[in-house]
């Protein structure tokens, strides 16, 4: 089997990212306003990536980003590495969404029926970064607290997750402002915002279990 990878090229007000994909991922398909794939990648009936796929998962390895078991591990044994670390990658998300919605902020469309619509798209995206932000970031901490049993961790985590929730109905609830909800995909199915929040809302509830993996 050919396990070559491809990529797409996602430009972020000027910033391009490198997102990478398996033949099997683009085969499943993902939806990232979903936070979805298919039960078969996800390893759950949802298709919902959960913090338990957040934190299985591996970037791809050309990425540059450091997945969440090694950066558990190097943070334990006081590693280094010269990848981006899971919290890395979480800030550079929340710095993106907060400097486009600050560039927004300052543009009036005035009667310009689209560059309305564009800047509304720009503010949900910005939003659902929010959430992919404080999600890492939570996925990470609750990784950290199963092996450690450090319940600092466990109490970051259930903050990230708890603003992910937050960030999550935002976004969902500026979206439909815009588009229809639920919507069908080709590759997932349906998408329903309002059904994935009660998803997002069940994060914070695993990150409440205790699970000591030491």
């Amino acid at each position: 089997m050919n396990h070559q990878r491809a990529h797409i090229g996602i430009s972020f007000l000027g910033d391009t990212q490198e997102l990478y994909f398996t033949p099997r991922t683009i085969l499943t398909g993902y939806n990232t306003q979903g936070c979805r794939s298919v039960p078969v990648v996800s390893g759950n009936e949802t298709g919902f990536h959960d913090v338990n796929r957040f934190i299985t998962l591996p970037p791809h390895d050309m990425s540059g980003n450091q997945s969440i078991p090694d950066y558990v591990k190097m943070a334990i044994e006081g590693g280094t590495t010269t990848l981006i670390s899971p919290l890395e990658l979480a800030r550079k998300l929340h710095d993106h969404a907060d400097r486009a919605m600050e560039i927004i902020s300052q543009i009036d469309p005035e009667d310009q029926r689209e560059l309305r619509f564009t800047l509304h798209d720009i503010k949900t995206i910005s939003l659902l970064g929010k959430y992919y932000g404080h999600k890492i970031a939570g996925s990470t901490f609750v990784a950290l607290y199963r092996k450690t049993g450090d319940s600092s961790h466990q109490e970051a985590a259930i903050s990230e997750l708890t603003e992910a929730l937050a960030y999550w109905k935002e976004y969902a609830g500026t979206a439909q402002l815009q588009n229809i909800n639920p919507l069908w995909t080709n590759r997932v199915g349906y998408v329903d915002w309002d059904r994935t929040t009660e998803w997002v809302a069940d994060d914070i509830e695993i990150a409440k279990m205790i699970r000591n993996e030491r």
